[in-house]
């Protein structure tokens, strides 16, 4: 399933299913990219993963919104998070 989502493992870091690559393409293109939010617990597995991607936009000068709270990968933070995130996204 992963492999059917993401391509090939070997050149995932190197295609558009990295969110870098996609951002940077995007913008060599001159494409429209809109906002990001970005919400990750502070348990959260994917937690440092989060703080490398949030350093990437701050250093483009993304339009993004990032916050992080206590939680982790599951509904419980997730429905937290989520009305916050379509706020943000109906604004």
């Amino acid at each position: 399933m992963v492999r059917d989502v993401f391509g090939n493992p070997n050149e995932l870091l190197r295609s558009d299913k990295n969110p870098e690559i996609l951002y940077k393409r995007l913008k060599e293109e001159e494409k429209r990219i809109p906002g990001i939010y970005l919400a990750v617990g502070t348990e959260d597995y994917l937690y440092e993963h989060n703080q490398v991607f949030r350093n990437f936009l701050e250093k483009e000068e993304a339009d993004f919104f990032y916050e992080e709270g206590p939680g982790m990968h599951n509904w419980a933070f997730w429905n937290e998070y989520l009305p916050k995130g379509l706020e943000w996204a109906l604004k």
